[in-house]
């Protein structure tokens, strides 16, 4: 995604910068599972909630009410996220990936 693009998302959504790079992280796990792995360590290092993130990007509609956030110290199952399908289509249309199945 280009950045320009990047920056429609982060203002049609109202997101952070940090919200954006966890959604992509989340929709490569399919590809490549090791990512969220290694982004959820650097989370912690940094000072970063990533239960806060999700809690945020539901409130904004971009994951469902239909998924239940895990609780502090409960595990995270990125595969079980359910993402807005309306927020998918814009996001890979922002990618360029139209032919992504969705």
């Amino acid at each position: 995604m280009q950045l320009d693009n990047e920056l429609l998302i982060l203002e049609k959504y109202k997101l952070t910068p940090n919200e954006l790079f966890l959604i992509k992280t989340l929709l490569i796990f399919e590809d490549d599972k090791q990512l969220i792995y290694r982004f959820l360590p650097l989370c912690k290092e940094l000072g970063i909630d990533p239960r806060s993130l999700l809690v945020s990007l539901q409130s904004k509609g971009i994951i469902t009410k239909a998924y239940t956030i895990p609780g502090k110290g409960e595990v995270l199952k990125p595969e079980e996220i359910i993402f807005n399908q309306n927020f998918i289509k814009t996001f890979y249309k922002a990618s360029f990936e139209l032919g992504k199945e969705l």
